[in-house]
């Protein structure tokens, strides 16, 4: 909320800010977005991973619930880094 409320006064400064400043919260929102959307994208692999390998365990397929962890595991290191 403060990134949002610096950038809405930094746009309707104009002139006022230095063009290094606004280059500066431009790139935090960016930042920022980047991050909301990462966060989205596991919330969304949580729910999923969480069906599949309930899934898998009710039919009994150990195979097919390593599978679905392994893919979720690798998903999440490349959400995490």
């Amino acid at each position: 909320l403060t990134i949002a409320g610096a950038t809405a006064m930094a746009a309707r400064s104009g002139s006022d800010i230095s063009g290094a400043a606004a280059s500066s919260i431009a790139a935090h929102q960016i930042a920022l977005q980047l991050w909301l959307l990462c966060s989205y994208i596991c919330d969304a692999l949580a729910a999923a991973s969480q069906a599949l390998v309930s899934d898998a365990i009710g039919r009994s397929d150990p195979e097919d619930t390593k599978n679905v962890c392994r893919v979720v595991f690798l998903y999440s290191v490349g959400l995490g880094l």
